[in-house]
């Protein structure tokens, strides 16, 4: 007879995230062998997904023993919001393994922070917001990339960097009205 490969563990149904915040995975792994123990060393591929945008760590290898079974501690983190799918392949010494299939949808990162301004009529109020490139390539952004609904606020892209970024953020009112709490939104 022959043998082929051996099946893939399908991914845990409704594994999400938002970008930006990491998330811990257990896979269960059991050693086929009863009588001997075994260490397994650990890959990582990713199948679906922006694979620069994408970190998978997790420990280089896992030491099991005898018909044991254990959690492979796995840390997902993505930078930008999709579905990801990976491959964690935890292979013996001879070359026998086991495959998991990671699939985890990344939603839209959360709020980072928020920012006061206040200024007289007339006159603006400005704020430098540097922000951190993680991805060692050029930023691009898309013509859409922030939004307000105060025509009294502007962000206009400033120094760039392959490392990082600075925008400035500017508040000048035209009419003197109430304070007003403003959402503004800007994803990079």
């Amino acid at each position: 007879g022959t043998a082929g490969p051996p099946e893939v563990v399908p991914s845990r149904e409704g594994l999400a995230t938002p970008a930006k915040q990491a998330l811990s995975i257990a896979l269960p792994v059991t050693n086929w062998l009863s009588g001997e123990a075994q260490r397994l060393r650990a890959s990582f591929e990713i199948t679906e997904g922006d694979a620069e945008s994408i970190v998978l760590e997790g420990a280089p290898s896992i030491e099991l023993a005898p018909g044991a079974t254990r959690d492979y501690a796995l840390r997902f983190f993505a930078y930008k919001q999709g579905r990801v799918a990976a491959l964690v392949t935890l292979a013996s010494e001879s070359n026998e393994y086991v495959a998991h299939e990671v699939v985890v949808d990344v939603t839209r990162v959360a709020v980072c922070g928020s920012v006061e301004l206040e200024a007289p009529v007339r006159q603006s109020a400005r704020k430098l917001i540097t922000v951190d490139n993680p991805l060692n390539r050029e930023l691009t952004f898309p013509e859409d990339w922030w939004s307000c609904d105060d025509p009294n606020v502007r962000l206009t892209r400033g120094l760039k960097t392959l490392s990082e970024l600075v925008l400035d953020l500017e508040y000048r009112p035209l009419l003197a009205a109430d304070r007003v709490k403003r959402d503004l939104v800007f994803t990079i």
